[in-house]
């Protein structure tokens, strides 16, 4: 399984104060990232099994970024993580690729033994070494990458 996460991926990041991420409606009405959601959308077409692990605050947030998902990106298998919990332990499979843009969930990820693949979305990533994919390359070239990490 190929797992996308949500914010600063799947759907653009906004840079803007914490607080402002726990009202109601802030996750549903973010913008999508058309590259990332190209990526997903050329992976399922593929035949890759892909699916969304998401982190969320609280059940409010999680209905939200499920509808979301629903509305902008189609039936697609969702799991979302209670906010300060591990994303690894809500999967089993030991060769799941992680595409995030968040380095502390990409380290325990590779840490683990699995694949884990940076998303930089134009804010982030500076320092990352390791795979990654970005917003601003070419969605054949990303798919390149994702399918031989998943080979």
């Amino acid at each position: 399984m190929i797992y996308f996460d949500l914010d600063g991926v799947l759907a653009k990041w906004r840079n803007v104060p914490v607080w402002i991420t726990h009202l109601p409606l802030y996750f549903l009405f973010l913008r999508k990232d058309r590259a990332a959601a190209a990526l997903l959308l050329s992976l399922m077409k593929a035949g890759y099994p892909v699916g969304i692990l998401s982190k969320a605050y609280n059940r409010r947030a999680a209905f939200e970024k499920r509808l979301w998902v629903r509305l902008l990106v189609g039936k697609v298998p969702v799991i979302v993580v209670p906010y300060g919990e591990s994303k690894l332990s809500y999967v089993s499979d030991e060769n799941a690729i992680l595409i995030d843009d968040y380095t502390p969930n990409l380290r325990e990820w590779i840490l683990s033994g699995r694949t884990g693949i940076k998303y930089k979305n134009g804010l982030n990533g500076k320092k990352w070494t390791g795979l990654s994919v970005s917003y601003d390359m070419p969605v054949q070239m990303a798919l390149s990458i994702v399918t031989a990490a998943a080979s």
